[in-house]
């Protein structure tokens, strides 16, 4: 063979084979970009959506006790009481305010989570959203808390 054509043949080679190793290395790159800031979403995600479900449920509980004084009350005509009632409803809007507010972020929250994935971990925070919803005991919420944080640190690799 020609020396001037295996020179040619050896640069044009070495050209090609640095190329492609480009290549591979910023596919390899991407990827690895990608993981890191889907792990980085889901993070967030996962965080913020179980402190605002904690946040609507101490909310529902401090309606929940207003509720029952308001009710106690209701139709007491001592002056005591009607003033009682007044400031308990009074709180009652801005507990109720607060909520929808957290409502819609905890909304929001599922959203971000629907589109991040997996769906094990949509099945735990639906089912705590349930449990905020449905009011259920202390024992019961700390099982479906476990299960969410379960979920949550096998899918984020957390040991």
């Amino acid at each position: 063979m020609d020396p001037t054509l295996l020179a040619v043949l050896s640069i044009f080679g070495g050209v090609a084979v640095t190329a492609a190793a480009g290549l591979l290395g910023a596919w390899i790159q991407g990827r690895r970009e990608h993981k890191k800031w889907l792990r980085e979403r889901r993070f967030e995600a996962y965080t913020r959506s179980y402190t605002l479900l904690q946040n609507w449920r101490a909310l529902k509980a401090d309606t929940d006790v207003m509720i029952a004084e308001s009710k106690r009350v209701e139709h007491s005509t001592d002056p005591a009481d009607v003033a009682t009632r007044k400031r308990v409803n009074a709180e009652l809007q801005g507990v109720k305010d607060r909520m929808a507010v957290v409502f819609a972020d905890v909304t929001e929250c599922e959203s971000e989570m629907q589109l991040l994935g997996p769906a094990s971990v949509q099945h735990a925070i639906n089912a705590l959203t349930m449990g905020v919803v449905q009011g259920v005991d202390n024992d019961t919420w700390s099982d479906l808390a476990m299960t969410y944080a379960k979920t949550t640190r096998k899918v984020m690799s957390i040991r």
